[in-house]
Parts: structure tokens; sequence; C-alpha cells
């Protein structure tokens, strides 16, 4: 799935003709909608059970509901309750897939599995970048899409200091990928110290400068060499962007939207 999620158009065919049923007993947002995304991705028709507004509210029982819902063809429920065991126990009630997405003190079973994918790829050796897309990518990948003229440059080494020591080689090592789609400019960057104790890994206001390590883009989207777009990311996961005007002012405005991601390696 993260290849299709990198895709212009993110859908491929493999639920074509299924319902999937998303029956949520408590509120949720990220977790309902990444399953409902992920269902229309794979093209499948979803529907969404809202107990609020159900016959619950007038005594109807959880197994009147399931089979209700299974009796207009469902394939497929996404369950979500406060009650430890509910998954299982609708399984029971129903010939449909059933996919636990969280129950009572239970581990989450679908978060299990994300993470479960992160660690493999971290043992075998991938640098993975977290896109705005949401996806985690195999920086190794990134690379090879050199040849499709995805990625704009990979800068190994070349960087000069602009502080202490303005335009003197630098002393740590820095690796920067720059790629892009459609809609989107992506940045990884990979930063080196030789004393990682010494990092300042402050977490900040995204309007307050403040003394600490930064990782730091500045895009002169106009090509004026006056003002420019600011993005700002420390070690501790705490971001900035902002907008330099022709003033010399930075305008830091709430309104923009910057997704990003870092990890420590260390």
């Amino acid at each position: 799935m993260a290849e299709v999620n990198r895709r212009p158009n993110p859908k491929v065919p493999a639920l074509r003709g299924k319902t999937v049923c998303s029956v949520f007993f408590e509120d949720s947002t990220r977790t309902r909608l990444s399953f409902e995304t992920a269902a229309k991705r794979l093209s499948a028709d979803t529907m969404t059970f809202a107990a609020s507004q159900s016959s619950l509210n007038k005594g109807e029982s959880l197994r009147d509901t399931i089979e209700t819902i299974a009796a207009m063809g469902v394939d497929a429920f996404v369950v979500r309750h406060r009650s430890s065991g509910t998954p299982l126990l609708v399984s029971n009630w129903t010939t449909a897939s059933v996919i636990n997405a969280g129950d009572g003190w239970h581990a989450h079973p679908t978060q299990g599995l994300l993470d479960a994918r992160r660690l493999s790829l971290l043992r075998d050796g991938a640098t993975l970048v977290n896109t705005a897309r949401g996806g985690l990518v195999d920086a190794a990948a990134l690379e090879a899409e050199l040849v499709s003229g995805r990625i704009a440059a990979v800068l190994d080494g070349g960087f000069t200091q602009y502080e202490p020591a303005e335009g003197t080689p630098s002393s740590e090592r820095t690796v920067v990928r720059i790629g892009y789609d459609e809609r989107r400019l992506y940045v990884a960057v990979r930063c080196f110290d030789s004393e990682p104790d010494k990092i300042r890994a402050t977490l900040v206001r995204r309007d307050v400068v403040s003394d600490f390590d930064y990782f730091f883009v500045n895009l002169d989207s106009r090509h004026d060499h006056n003002t420019s777009y600011a993005f700002t990311l420390t070690p501790s996961g705490a971001y900035q962007d902002a907008a330099l005007g022709t003033d010399g002012e930075y305008d830091f405005d709430p309104a923009r939207v910057l997704q990003v991601g870092q990890r420590r390696l260390f």
C-alpha cells in the first residue's frame, strides 16, 4: 500500500464489488477514517454505522444490530467497542470477515501490524521517511526513483557553514533528499552528529525562536532573492513554518500546513 499511496490516483481494484462496514461503538476520528480510506483505496463500497443514531438507543441488542447489517450483504465488518472481546463475539454471528479496530483493554491489532511493519523495515536497515500522505517510505526506494525523475536531488556532502564560521566546510555530515509529486515537495534529511549528547532538542511553540538545534529549509518560490517560505524541524519533533516578507520579518501564519516526521537514531 505504501507504493499505492504515492500514486497520483491511489486506488487498486483488490476489493471491487465488496462492501465494508465500519461499526464503531466509541467515538473515533483517526482509526475510523483510516479504515474507510483504506477500503476506498482498495475500491470497496463502504458503509458507516453510528451507534448514537441507531436502534441501540431503543433497546436493540448488539447481535440484532450485526445481523441486520449483515443481511444487507456486508462482506467485512470493522468493529470498535469499549468491551474486550467484542470483535470475537461478532465473528460468531456473521460469516463476514471481522476486523478488530480496538476493543477495551486489548491491544489495537491493526496498530500492532503497522508497528511490526516499521520494525521489520528498520531491522532490514531501511531509513524511513514520514511523507505528507501519512505513509512510511523506505529512503532507499526514494533514491531508486531518481531514474523516473520524481527525486529532484540527493545531496550528500558539500555543505558549508552559516554559523559560526560562514563559508567554511561543515563540520558534520548531512544527507538531504529532495523529491516531489504532482502536489507536494518532499524534503528528507539525515543529520549526523559526533557528539549526540550535546544536541539541543527543545520543545517550542511554532511562533517562538529559541536556542535549539534545527533543520531549516528556505524556499525562494518567487525567485526574487528577497522573500521566501521557511520551514524548520527540531530534533524533538517541534516544527515551524513562516513567510519571510520584504521587511525581513517572519510571519508565522497558523493557516499554513506543514507535515513532518522525525526520528532519532541513537
